[in-house]
């Protein structure tokens, strides 16, 4: 048997939610009603502004985003402070280069060996799409005889 719940009651759980901070599970039980009731009012009582749900999903997704991004770049500063320690590697030592920079010695020595071999695979993949430009990956992969993840890692411009 369901109750009614009379207008200022419902005006004054949303209030103490969207002013005050109030969780939804802490307003079901001092109010004892159920979870997906309140939810039900919050979103009724929107009045064209975004519903405190909504304004949730995208603080979380904003969050996630801004994770992301940071991420990136720190991945991008991590190249460009490389590159500058090979600039300025004639100037200092190496050890009070990594220092300077903050990253590891170890990684100034770093040379990749995929670079050489992707240089004339790159090469080899062009000729393919010169000759046959609607090739995708895989039909560059099984024409060159190579594996289709060398083929999509390899930069096409």
């Amino acid at each position: 048997m369901s109750k009614r719940i009379s207008e200022e009651i419902k005006r004054k759980i949303v209030d103490r939610i969207r002013n005050e901070g109030l969780s939804v599970p802490q307003a079901a039980t001092e109010f004892g009603l159920s979870r997906n009731t309140i939810y039900h009012l919050i979103g009724s009582k929107a009045e064209g502004e975004s519903s405190i749900l909504e304004l949730a999903k995208l603080k979380k997704e904003n969050a996630e985003l801004k994770q992301i991004i940071g991420g990136l770049t720190l991945d991008m500063e991590r190249g460009k402070k490389i590159e500058r320690a090979r600039t300025m590697s004639e100037k200092l030592n190496k050890a009070a280069l990594a220092r300077k920079l903050g990253i590891c010695r170890a990684t100034l020595y770093y040379k990749s060996k995929l670079a050489p071999r992707d240089e004339v695979a790159k090469e080899q993949i062009m000729e393919v799409l010169g000759s046959n430009p609607c090739y995708g990956h895989k039909r560059v992969a099984i024409e060159l005889k190579m594996n289709k993840k060398r083929t999509l890692r390899i930069p096409i411009p």
